[in-house]
């Protein structure tokens, strides 16, 4: 009985990738986030088109949202202050509740709870564009 190869990623392999996309999407970092979307992207695809190959759907699919809620996150660092979080949430497209629910908010245990500004960026469509 033959016994198909099933390739699956090295532990390795996934803890390096997920430090270089910690490193992409440093705040740190001193670059545009056009240019900094653009490395990510760059770097995305260079490793799905080597690993792409195993057999890992589910593993991908977790990582695109890991990878999403990194960029989503670099966004909302980059805004910093409160009353700029609001202004661009309401700028895409979210309710003025939700966007000064979202916008006040001081600490990141909140953000997951909170969908105004993950909405906020798949609406204006950020992270499709370049990802």
């Amino acid at each position: 009985m033959d016994v198909p190869y099933i390739s699956l990623w090295h532990e390795n392999s996934l803890n390096k990738f997920k430090e270089e996309v910690r490193r992409l999407t440093n705040r740190n970092w001193g670059v545009s986030m056009r240019y900094q979307l653009f490395k990510l992207s760059q770097y995305l695809r260079g490793w799905i088109n080597y690993f792409g190959i195993a057999k890992g759907y589910q593993r991908c699919v977790d990582l695109d949202h890991w990878i999403r809620r990194k960029v989503r996150m670099a966004y909302w660092r980059q805004w910093r202050k409160p009353r700029t979080k609001v202004r661009n949430l309401m700028k895409r497209g979210v309710h003025v509740e939700s966007a000064v629910a979202c916008g006040i908010t001081s600490t990141k245990s909140r953000l997951p709870e909170e969908k105004g500004h993950g909405v906020a960026l798949e609406l204006q469509g950020l992270i499709k564009r370049c990802l």
